[in-house]
């Protein structure tokens, strides 16, 4: 009984499972791989040992590739396909009562070699599939990850406010991302670029304003928001110009949603009757659209909650645990996250995640020169004494 005599069949199966798995999700690559094992069983008269070999191996195939970020994480797939492979040829040779150690030898060396082929095969289909349709994996995003990035170091000379904004972000959401169970990679690297649109006129936002005035002073508020509103535009133009990912450029458009730009709203506000105000509104809105998904979502509640803390005056902490949950609250009431697929527990994950980190950040610190001056009086005082 030769379980794996068509190896070429077996490695092209096994390797549509990964990319199935990279470039779709889990859950289709094992149904898809599932009916193909039966089918292929039945083409050989039924045989329930080779139905037997190919469901446990699509099954370990489809969970050593769950979340597959970097290279290496396809390589121990590889390995750990094969070695599954060994245990599942023994185990069946044992229950035909075959004694040949030649067979044993053959086919797990056969079996090993499928596991460790169909992993690097699959690597080098990757990109070409990626290509073909369009999809993003996690894989083709750690190209963009790289902080030395054109985009990320233009944004560092030209922006280094919105730059630092954005590190402390990627910080926020990746915690909050593996928090809840979302895609950690997708998360964190939609906020390294989430805001390079302000490159275009850094001097507008108040992070990159330094020494300088405020150049809005001089402007209407409807000027102002223009202006301010337009940087998820500027940054997907950008972004198309260097050619980042789709998901990428979604992130940039969606982080705001259609959120309102309160400060200057609330300048116009004043010159206008207040039967007005609602229609005004909507007037001063971020264009949009909502975020779509979790991680466009978790980077909407890290991008406002990180801006509100930084314009804090001497941060405590019952202060940030109380805008926290004023930003929070703001956008579950202007309905920001309807679409996100965030649900009311994932929501109390991220704020708890963000209160800790915070918290870790804003700690309280030993007055040093207090102390010191402390120490010096207490000295002067027993200098005198003696």
């Amino acid at each position: 009984l030769d379980i794996i005599k068509n190896f070429n069949e077996y490695i092209i199966q096994f390797m549509g499972i990964i990319l199935l798995c990279l470039l779709l999700t889990p859950n289709i690559a094992m149904i898809s791989g599932t009916i193909c094992s039966i089918l292929v069983s039945i083409m050989y008269q039924n045989n329930i040992y080779i139905l037997l070999f190919l469901f446990f191996s699509t099954c370990t195939t489809t969970f050593s590739c769950y979340r597959i970020y970097k290279r290496s994480d396809l390589v121990k797939s590889g390995n750990i396909i094969g070695a599954v492979n060994i245990v599942v040829i023994i185990s069946i040779g044992i229950l035909t009562d075959v004694a040949s150690p030649t067979w044993y030898l053959y086919n797990g060396i056969i079996g090993f070699t499928n596991g460790f082929l169909c992993s690097m095969i699959s690597f080098a289909f990757l990109p070409y599939f990626e290509g073909l349709f369009k999809i993003t994996t996690s894989l083709g995003l750690l190209e963009t990850a790289n902080l030395n990035h054109p985009l990320l170091k233009k944004l560092m000379l030209n922006a280094p406010g919105t730059y630092q904004h954005s590190l402390m972000v990627a910080n926020l959401s990746e915690a909050a991302a593996e928090a809840i169970g979302a895609d950690v990679i997708l998360t964190r690297i939609g906020a390294y670029f989430h805001d390079i649109g302000k490159m275009k006129r850094p001097i507008f936002f108040s992070e990159n304003q330094f020494s300088t005035g405020n150049p809005h002073d001089n402007l209407s508020p409807r000027m102002s928001k223009i202006i301010i509103s337009a940087h998820p535009k500027d940054g997907v133009e950008m972004a198309q110009k260097h050619k980042l990912p789709q998901v990428l450029q979604d992130f940039m458009m969606e982080h705001h949603g259609t959120s309102l730009v309160s400060f200057f709203f609330d300048v116009a506000k004043q010159s206008q009757d207040d039967e007005s105000h609602e229609s005004l509104k909507e007037d001063f809105r971020y264009p949009g659209p909502k975020p779509r998904s979790k991680e466009s979502g978790i980077l909407m509640l890290a991008d406002a909650t990180e801006a509100a803390i930084r314009s804090i005056d001497k941060p405590t902490l019952p202060k940030i645990e109380n805008l926290i949950e004023k930003v929070f609250l703001l956008k579950i009431t202007d309905n920001q996250l309807d679409q996100s697929g965030l649900s009311l527990n994932d929501i109390r994950s991220i704020k708890l995640t963000f209160l800790t980190i915070f918290q870790s950040i804003y700690h309280s610190r030993l007055d040093y020169e207090e102390e010191l001056n402390k120490i010096i009086d207490q000295t002067k005082s027993k200098y005198n004494e003696d």
